[in-house]
């Protein structure tokens, strides 16, 4: 007849799910025994919290103070109020820092130590 028929049908699911932004460095080489030495620098525009895990091993006589820096223009680096954590000998630390927008991040030694030994530190940023 005249009516208009289908014979096949198309159907499209689409789930729209935006994947976290995550980004990480893991650094062995900052030396905790000399101020503003740092990790390398992480892009992390579109990160809002940021993860610094530090393990240190037996030695220090001084603890040194680590935190997480941040940037605009990757020549300027500052760090928030509460961004710093303080890693005893054979401990392994975390500092957790929410709310900040930047476009780069770094791990750097706020506060030398003395005789301190440096496993590993890693700084993983990440959209939500």
């Amino acid at each position: 007849g005249t009516t208009p028929s289908f014979t096949f049908q198309i159907s499209v699911n689409a789930l729209a799910c935006d994947a976290p932004i995550i980004r990480s460095v893991l650094d062995r080489s900052i030396n905790p025994n000399t101020a503003n030495s740092a990790s390398a620098t992480l892009a992390v525009e579109g990160c809002s919290t940021f993860t610094l895990q530090v393990s240190n091993a037996a030695g220090a006589t001084a603890n040194p103070t680590y935190g997480v820096v941040f940037s605009d223009d990757g020549f300027s680096w500052s760090y928030p109020t509460g961004a710093t954590i303080t890693v005893p000998p054979s401990t392994t630390q975390t500092l957790v820092v929410t709310g900040v927008c930047a476009r780069f991040a770094r791990a750097q030694i706020i506060s030398a130590g003395t005789g301190a030994v440096h496993n590993f530190a890693v700084l993983r940023a990440q959209s939500r």
